[in-house]
């Protein structure tokens, strides 16, 4: 019997999980698609870290919502414009991209002409008992057996568009759009057009 889109789900976290040698079992995450909040479309916004950390980038919609962060990719301005960069998801290959770094992990798959967009903290996820007790509090926000899940879903067509757009700007030497955090709302950014 094939799986109806209402119930289909994907494998969008996945790992081992050892303690002091001792086997914890495996952490499995299939997450609804059902449930992944869709945007028509999105872009990538800078953020200035300064002389240190350069430009950071975040996968936002259209009003500077956060859907995906690379909270420790520095210098993503000089990355974009490799020959290949990679630790992004510039491409996403078939079986998908995924990242994680000091307690942030991100999971980008792709699934016909939509691409599927994740991220959680990573400490907190591979604590999780009853992978199985999802709910969905507000679109966008998954929750884990209580651990707080990001789950979106864009048109490949406006993937692609937005990460073209940000290595073109960077090859420019001008990373735009930038932003700054939005101080009156969590997880969103005040987006500054370029002039």
């Amino acid at each position: 019997m094939e799986e109806s889109v209402s119930e289909r789900s994907l494998r969008v976290f996945e790992i081992a999980r050892i303690s002091s040698g001792q086997d914890l079992g495996s952490l499995v995450v299939d997450l609804p698609v059902a449930l992944a909040n869709r945007r028509p479309s999105v872009r990538i916004v800078f953020l200035d870290g300064g002389s240190d950390l350069g430009w950071h980038a975040h996968v936002t919609d259209v009003d500077g919502y956060v859907l995906l962060s690379f909270p420790w990719t520095d210098h993503v301005d000089r990355i974009l414009i490799n020959d290949d960069p990679g630790q992004l998801p510039v491409t996403v290959p078939q079986e998908g991209w995924d990242d994680l770094d000091q307690g942030w992990w991100g999971r980008v798959m792709p699934d016909g002409s939509d691409v599927y967009v994740a991220e959680t903290d990573f400490d907190a996820i591979t604590e999780v008992t009853d992978q199985s007790r999802i709910e969905n509090p507000v679109p966008g926000l998954v929750l884990v057996d209580d651990v707080e899940v990001r789950w979106h879903v864009v048109s490949r067509g406006s993937w692609d568009k937005a990460w073209t757009q940000a290595v073109e700007a960077c090859r420019r030497g001008h990373p735009a759009p930038v932003g700054e955090w939005d101080d009156d709302s969590n997880g969103r950014l005040v987006i500054h057009e370029s002039s």
